[in-house]
């Protein structure tokens, strides 16, 4: 029996590849209005080159992209820039971070069903993961103690050891708590690891290399949770 449900954030719950795609847009084109000569797509792509060097959150993303795709030097030139870059993302960011349609009334039924058994587990940074749960609105359907961020343990998924903390510190046996995540190498990898029941959110999915991982379930819409708790 199921008696708590554990959920990815970013690909799960909210929409953030078309969040980071929007905030890349509108960060190269306020590089380009404050004088970079470059096509702003170029420049979007760019960052998503970086992303892929560097990691999704990567923090220093705007200046690596400067220093190392543009190869600009003088600082006086690179910090403008850079700042009107991150204006730029930060402007839209507020805009383009939303959950999917069908997350928050789902989720309201969800806690009915569970009694509020509800949990993040997430590799994202503790301030990063409330800052996105407030910006989105999620926070109203989670305690505060129901957020397990990479600050937790330092071990970022396929490892175990994030599920592990979670369910020491909530008393749940494996068998009773369902994760839902959209990368089988991390997500439904390392809570099979932990001995969870799985959820695959393909609705979320982006490309990823090929791996035998098999979840216990696979879920097109986000409601469709319901049909199986």
């Amino acid at each position: 029996m199921i008696r708590a449900v554990g959920f990815d954030l970013d690909n799960t719950l909210i929409d953030f590849m078309r969040f980071k795609e929007e905030t890349a847009e509108a960060a190269a084109k306020a590089m380009v209005e404050a004088g970079l000569d470059e096509d702003p797509s170029i420049l979007a792509e760019q960052i998503f080159e970086v992303y892929d060097e560097y990691g999704i959150e990567y923090q220093k993303t705007i200046g690596s992209l400067l220093w190392e795709k543009q190869g600009i030097r003088d600082f006086r030139e690179f910090e403008r820039i850079q700042q009107a870059g991150i204006v730029g993302y930060q402007r839209r960011k507020f805009q383009s971070l939303k959950t999917y349609p069908e997350v928050k009334p789902t989720l309201k039924k969800l806690n009915e069903k569970l009694n509020r058994s509800i949990y993040i587990i997430t590799d994202a940074p503790r301030n990063k993961a409330w800052q996105r749960m407030y910006i989105t609105g999620l926070y109203p359907y989670l305690k505060t103690e129901h957020v397990f961020t990479l600050d937790k343990t330092n071990e970022r998924k396929p490892s175990p050891k994030p599920f592990e903390a979670f369910l020491e510190e909530t008393m749940f046996k494996p068998e009773e708590v369902l994760y839902i995540g959209d990368s089988l190498e991390r997500d439904v990898k390392g809570a099979s690891r932990a001995g969870l029941k799985t959820a695959l959110a393909k609705y979320g999915q982006i490309q990823q290399k090929k791996i035998e991982e098999k979840p216990d379930y696979v879920l097109e819409n986000f409601k469709e949770i319901l049909e199986i708790v």
